[in-house]
C-alpha cells in the first residue's frame, strides 16, 4: 500500500535510521526552544546570541551531534 503512494523506503533499516534522525532533530529543536524560553525569562543573554551559538554548532557538527 505504501509503495503505491510512492512512500516506500529502500529498506526497513534505512527507514529506522531516518526515524531516529528525525527524533534526534526534534529533541534538539525542543532543547533550543527551552533555552530560548530560559533566556527570555532570566534576561541573562539575548535570544539572538543563543540562536547564533546553536547555528554555529549545526554548521560545524561534532561527532557527538546526531545530525
Amino acid at each position: 500500500m505504501l509503495k503505491d503512494k510512492g512512500l516506500h523506503t529502500a529498506s526497513p533499516k534505512l527507514f529506522a535510521e531516518n526515524l531516529k534522525r528525525l527524533d534526534d532533530i526534534s529533541t534538539y529543536i525542543d532543547d533550543l526552544k527551552a533555552q530560548i524560553r530560559d533566556c527570555e525569562a532570566n534576561k541573562t543573554t539575548t535570544v539572538k546570541k543563543v540562536v547564533d551559538l546553536k547555528r554555529a554548532e549545526v554548521l560545524q557538527p561534532t561527532k557527538s551531534k546526531p545530525f
